[in-house]
């Protein structure tokens, strides 16, 4: 007998940090990026719930929400099984991706 996870979006193939910072943005949406202003002329994209960031600054807000959307898709690709799970995944350390009766 299998249980389901208590998070709707819950995928195997992420993290705890992963899977939180994806439903984030599922309900919240633009509204709720993680990019903020750095001094004057720079923007990063923050870690948020142990999933994210960049390493570096971005000259334009756009090209630091172009990061976040970037990363939601490799996220995605991940849940779709286009990618390999993330490392520290329950799917890494051999669940299955997909459970059926959920």
């Amino acid at each position: 007998m299998t249980t389901a996870h208590a998070n709707a979006t819950f995928s195997a193939a992420l993290t705890e940090g992963e899977n939180q910072f994806l439903q984030h943005m599922t309900r919240f949406g633009s509204a709720g990026y993680p990019v903020k202003k750095c001094g004057s002329r720079h923007w990063a994209f923050e870690k948020a719930f142990g999933a994210g960031g960049s390493p570096g600054v971005y000259p334009t807000k756009r090209q630091a929400i172009g990061a976040v959307d970037a990363y939601l898709d490799i996220l995605r690709d991940r849940i779709a099984g286009r990618l390999e799970p993330s490392p520290g995944s329950p799917a890494a350390n051999g669940a299955p991706l997909f459970r059926e009766n959920i």
